[in-house]
């Protein structure tokens, strides 16, 4: 006997999750929402440090919820690939993160990401993650996304 739309519906919406619940579980996503004042030739902390994240391989996508941040990014999102360490450094090395962008415009206002290590003896000795502007973008809501590959 034939299935009726609403059972055949019903079905598909259940593969969808599962598939949807399967690929989470496979490859989770972390959402960090942090507010950060970017000042001009300046690294900043994100607030994104050590143990928010396990160590491993991540493609990370971060925005502004501001779509015409400081009126120099007009709906720019930046992704790029890391490695994260989540325990105790002890290093005071930096190592960038090559990032892609793509938006409405940037106005020729470049953002850097960067993984920052500490000292052990500092109060926070783990990798940071920062951000540096050529131009001051001022202080909004940015969104940070970070899925785990390996």
């Amino acid at each position: 006997q034939p299935i009726s739309e609403n059972q055949y519906e019903f079905i598909m919406n259940t593969i969808g999750s599962l598939q949807t619940d399967v690929a989470n579980a496979k490859y989770p996503v972390y959402t960090f929402t942090k507010n950060i004042t970017l000042n001009a030739n300046t690294w900043t902390n994100t607030g994104i440090y050590g143990e928010n994240l396990a160590s491993g391989v991540y493609i990370v996508e971060f925005y502004s919820t501001n779509t015409s941040l400081g009126q120099q990014f007009w709906g720019e999102h930046f992704t790029g690939l890391l490695y994260w360490f989540n325990g105790v450094t002890n290093s005071s090395n930096g190592t960038n993160i090559t990032l892609h962008s793509c938006g409405h415009a940037n106005n020729q206002t470049t953002l850097q990401a960067r993984t920052l290590r500490s000292s052990g003896t500092d109060s926070q000795p783990y990798v940071k993650l920062q951000l540096y502007s050529n131009y001051a973008l001022g202080n909004a809501d940015w969104i940070f996304k970070f899925t785990k590959i390996m």
